[in-house]
């Protein structure tokens, strides 16, 4: 999540363009969602904050998530919880918080880090840098991205990346490793069979 204050008032932004979606909005569907849907845990981060017009109080904004979320909220357990400590309990969204100023209520987890390549400019170099990232992150101890994603250009939309599906093959070494994968049109690459492969792989310690 990408939030921008406006006053009294938070919306979701991208950048420093803002969208007609308030924070309260965003947050009553994911609350709608999870009544719907009893068993789905969500990841909700927010990792960048916005001063459109004003500045944000952190003690006010972190109140009124921990609030609105109310007992869906998962407490930070001084560890990223496995699926089971989440099962045994009613909460099912974890809060990632990357506030740069280093405030981070104690409910909410460390901030993901955002695996984005902007040197990469084809499939190619993406790959190659995916591959030299999942080499260099340990994956314990934090939520990490890839992201699967080429930039759009002024002439040219977003890319599709259709061998996005062999590169996360599971068992192999890159998908053994990733944390959270970011990819655009999920439904066309078909990738969501493949992490839950691997989710599977990776329960059974394989």
């Amino acid at each position: 999540i990408r939030l921008g204050c406006q006053g009294n008032d938070w919306v979701l932004v991208h950048d420093t363009w803002r969208t007609k979606v308030s924070l309260k909005a965003a947050l009553g569907q994911v609350c709608k969602f999870l009544r719907e849907n009893k068993d789905e845990v969500i990841i909700l981060d927010f990792h960048r904050f916005v001063e459109l017009h004003g500045k944000f109080d952190w003690d006010k904004l972190s109140n009124f998530v921990i609030k609105k979320l109310g007992h869906f909220l998962i407490p930070n357990y001084g560890h990223i919880p496995t699926i089971d400590e989440v099962y045994k309990t009613t909460s099912r969204v974890l809060v990632a918080w990357n506030c740069r100023d280093g405030y981070r209520p104690a409910y909410f987890y460390r901030g993901i880090r955002q695996g984005w390549y902007e040197n990469a400019h084809n499939k190619k170099e993406l790959y190659e840098a995916i591959e030299d990232d999942v080499r260099k992150v340990s994956p314990h101890g934090r939520m990490w991205t890839v992201g699967c994603v080429l930039p759009a250009s002024a002439i040219h939309s977003v890319p599709r990346i259709p061998e996005a599906k062999k590169w996360f093959t599971p068992g192999n070494q890159i998908c053994k490793k990733v944390n959270i994968l970011q990819i655009d049109f999920v439904d066309e690459v078909d990738i969501v069979p493949h992490a839950i492969s691997q989710c599977l792989l990776n329960g059974r310690g394989c």
